[in-house]
């Protein structure tokens, strides 16, 4: 489901044996998890068993109000009432002639099986499910103090182990107003271990502000048994970091959404965790769908998701790139690359410039070579030479391909620039 301020008609299905939850949600709000009372509801969605289906959006609340007390009302007569999470049709009747045959249409194809559920088996996990179930109330929520929880193992799907800067802003916060604070602050979530240890998932930023404020001695806690996150080592570990960074896909109230660098961390994690090697390219499409699935909620949206996967590429193939380099670096004074242009070109009656490949960027050089040449009375031939400054410099040189890019804008407009590329390291 897009992250947008539309509203829209959701459903979810267990298939065996056949029951339905119908509802309607904003998707600005973040999740568009069932607000249902029924535990049954709430146990066959841990259970993994449920299939998610968007069965229209729109604009309008009225119109999906009323198509959702249209589409319970039809399949209560249809299915039978046995055959619903939802107890009773408590949707808003609302105005029936806002629901067009289309709309109608839409519905009936849901419960004729129809439409494909958003779901797949990446996108829909374990760890997701455990925090849905900690925020729409399904643990009991204890208080547990906050002296005890600093001293707790850390599963930490952040990038950086500690947020000064929002611990700061939580305690500004608490120090105005901390009634206030207290009453917003949400439940951390811990893992109980088989061995009875204790381990926070998330909450980390909260409990550390928490303990530099003088007053705030217990924090709100939901606390999941291992079990729950899976069957296997792999699959706990797996479904643990993808609940702490799920739990940070938004900021209702003092939790930082995930950052770039904290969505690639994640996924680096995941990537290790599961034994999966992105060196080899021909792999990488295929990697990027599995990563996609998996984040994409705490993303935000599969196009960020998508983004962070792109990040992680780039700074894995330019961290291979160091790897390779262990010549020493050739590095050009100013006076050997005015000798080397003179040597080479101007004497020769060639317009010659020297740049750095930073200066690549927006093919820079062209416009220093054609000032150079109208200085020189514009010769017949110019000439670009280039060159790097540091490791750096040329580990990003590596991963671009500005130089056959600014090679194939030199054939096509037929240019009379020759690109001479210096070797930055001893042969």
């Amino acid at each position: 489901m897009k992250h947008t301020d539309r509203f829209y008609l959701y459903a979810w299905l267990n298939k065996n044996p056949h029951t339905v939850n119908m509802g309607k949600k904003v998707s600005k709000k973040g999740t568009y998890v069932s607000s249902s009372s029924s535990m049954k509801f709430w146990n066959d969605f841990g259970g993994n068993k449920l299939e998610q289906f968007c069965i229209f959006e729109s604009d309008d609340e009225a119109v999906v109000s009323a198509a959702e007390w249209w589409g319970l009302d039809y399949g209560m007569k249809v299915l039978g009432k046995d055959k619903f999470y939802n107890k009773v049709n408590n949707a808003h009747k609302g105005n029936q002639s806002l629901v067009t045959i289309e709309i109608k249409n839409k519905i009936v194809d849901f419960y004729s099986r129809k439409l494909n559920p958003e779901t797949d088996r990446y996108k829909f996990n374990v760890g997701k499910n455990i925090i849905d179930r900690v925020e729409n109330g399904y643990y009991p929520v204890i208080q547990y103090p906050v002296y005890k929880l600093i001293e707790l193992q850390r599963n930490q799907a952040r990038a950086i182990e500690q947020n000064v800067v929002l611990e700061q802003e939580i305690v500004t916060a608490y120090k105005t107003d901390p009634k206030q604070v207290l009453r917003d602050v949400t439940p951390a979530t811990l893992i109980r271990r088989k061995d009875g240890t204790l381990e926070l998932v998330n909450g980390h930023t909260r409990i550390g502000a928490a303990s530099k404020c003088r007053g705030w001695n217990e924090m709100p806690v939901c606390i999941v048994d291992e079990f729950e996150f899976g069957d296997t080592e792999l699959d706990i570990a797996s479904n643990v970091l993808v609940a702490g960074s799920y739990a940070n896909r938004r900021s209702p109230i003092i939790t930082a959404e995930n950052s770039d660098d904290d969505l690639q961390f994640q996924m680096q994690n995941y990537l290790v965790l599961h034994k999966i090697d992105i060196k080899h390219k021909t792999a990488r499409e295929y990697i990027r769908d599995l990563l996609t699935g998996v984040f994409a909620e705490s993303a935000g949206s599969k196009s960020k998701a998508s983004g962070a996967v792109t990040s992680l590429y780039k700074q894995f193939d330019k961290e291979q790139n160091e790897l390779s380099i262990s010549k020493n670096m050739i590095v050009y004074s100013d006076s050997d690359l005015k000798n080397y242009c003179f040597q080479k070109y101007e004497s020769k009656g060639i317009s010659a410039i020297h740049s750095t490949m930073t200066s690549m960027k927006f093919f820079f050089p062209i416009g220093f070579t054609f000032n150079h040449a109208h200085a020189n009375n514009l010769p017949d031939q110019l000439a670009i030479v280039l060159h790097c400054r540091s490791k750096d410099e040329y580990v990003t040189a590596q991963s671009s391909n500005r130089v056959a890019d600014m090679q194939q804008v030199i054939d096509h407009y037929k240019l009379p620039i020759i690109i001479d590329v210096l070797p930055s390291f001893d042969e």
